[in-house]
């Protein structure tokens, strides 16, 4: 019987041992060491991440809605299930937008805080609605936007209309029976949406840039495509009526210089939150916008009426997400505190942050215990000055800042499996939660 252990096998393995040791070395480098070595150690990453996407493809096939499935979070260890301290916050409505891991749809409810009851549910049927989807106007894929898939990002007017997106498809609406209303596909649209005091439609688009101007040199010199950020205003009935380019805006107020683009990034703005101003103040009028994004270390507020900058607040790399208005002369914002060093980036404990512009200084609203670190989402809500409303993946969270009573909803199926939340809100205006009630108490639908 021959021997296996030959020298020719001893180095073999030893040969493979050496590689094995080299290929993990450069693998760790391009995650996360602060020297990479170009196309070698990206190919090598390329080649080690071949088995986790194979394993995705398979579970894709096996689970349509496993893009909204979550493991459960060590972000905040205390979130693992509900909790019920508090119980009630006085009439304000809850619109809670999530991926049901049962249904395997999203669907979004409107949930009386009073006492947490749900009091109606829109169901949204993409593979419906993307019969009206003109895919040749469109980058959009009809396979990856299914009901299956969906993450819906909505929110509702007075008359129960939902206006919502799937966080990178056309924008949609649905009546108070999830029936079809309208379509706009001449954009890209993506992350928060809101109603401003016309009940008007703010929403994040972006568009394809194929075609590189040179303004923006680092993209043109590469003739690399590109999404341009678009600030954009829709009708009620989906008329686009006021559209901005974001780069353009940047480029202009001297906040952004033409090779400031970060080339390695498709999108270098990621325009996370429009939120509109609905009353005047001190340092606004009503009809401005407060804009954030995660790549810009700017909060700006901006006067779309005469297309004027009003203020640029720096804030730093921290990368942040949802911007709120607070009172008439400071807001806050959901803190990623993210950190930009010469080893990469590094997160820090998130929190929620206020900007006083009467003395131009940032405060600490709340800091976030149990070591929350969100790298790249969360939004929060301030409600009467009383409560705190956050949430994030699968977790959303309302809390007493006076006595930390909390009430969480954790988005689990009947087997506990954790699935995604989808830029939820909450409704404060006391007129607004009058009408929405008494038109729920109206409904009438063959199903719903």
């Amino acid at each position: 019987m021959k021997k296996f252990f030959t020298y020719p096998v001893f180095v073999v393995l030893f040969l493979s041992f050496i590689g094995a040791i080299v290929f993990g070395f450069l693998v760790r480098q391009e995650l996360i060491g602060s020297q990479k070595f170009g196309n070698i150690s990206k190919y090598a990453l390329f080649l080690a991440e071949i088995p986790v996407v194979f394993k995705r493809i398979y579970l894709q096939y096996k689970d349509l809605g496993i893009d909204n499935k979550l493991e459960k979070s060590d972000a905040i260890k205390m979130l693992i299930n509900d909790k019920s301290e508090l119980i009630s916050i006085p009439n304000k409505l809850f619109i809670y937008s999530r991926y049901d891991g049962d249904k395997k749809k999203s669907i979004i409810e409107i949930i009386d805080t009073t006492n947490f009851k749900s009091i109606h549910t829109y169901i949204v049927n993409m593979d419906e609605l993307n019969i009206h989807a003109d895919i040749e106007n469109f980058i959009y894929q009809k396979t990856n936007n299914s009901t299956k898939r969906a993450r819906i990002f909505g929110t509702i007017d007075n008359d129960l209309n939902l206006y919502f997106h799937n966080n990178g498809s056309p924008l949609f609406s649905i009546n108070k029976c999830s029936e079809f209303n309208w379509i706009n596909n001449k954009l890209n649209f993506h992350h928060s949406i809101n109603l401003d005091h016309d009940n008007n439609i703010w929403v994040a688009s972006n568009k394809l840039k194929k075609n590189i101007t040179t303004a923006y040199n680092n993209y043109a010199k590469n003739n690399l495509p590109y999404e341009e950020s678009t600030l954009t205003k829709v009708s009620r009935s989906g008329k686009i009526l006021y559209e901005k380019s974001l780069i353009e805006l940047l480029i202009e107020n001297d906040i952004l210089r033409t090779n400031d683009l970060n080339s390695t990034v498709f999108d270098p703005i990621h325009l996370n939150d429009i939120q509109p101003i609905l009353e005047d103040g001190k340092y606004w009028k009503r009809g401005d916008i407060i804009i954030s994004m995660r790549y810009i270390p700017y909060l700006i507020i901006f006067r779309p009426s005469n297309n004027k900058i009003i203020k640029k607040i720096y804030v730093g790399n921290v990368q942040q997400h949802d911007v709120d208005v607070f009172n008439n002369n400071s807001f806050t914002f959901f803190n990623n505190n993210n950190a930009i060093t010469k080893q990469g980036l590094v997160n820090k404990n998130s929190k929620i942050s206020l900007y006083d512009l009467e003395i131009n200084k940032f405060l600490d609203f709340y800091l976030f215990e149990n070591s929350l670190n969100l790298f790249a989402e969360g939004l929060h809500e301030i409600i009467d000055n009383k409560y705190l409303f956050y949430e994030f993946e699968g977790y959303s969270v309302f809390e007493d800042l006076d006595d930390k009573k909390i009430k969480i909803y954790t988005n689990k199926n009947s087997q506990g499996e954790i699935y995604r939340t989808h830029w939820s809100s909450v409704i404060k205006d006391e007129n607004k939660i009058n009408l929405i009630k008494k038109n729920i108490n109206e409904i009438s639908c063959n199903s719903n």
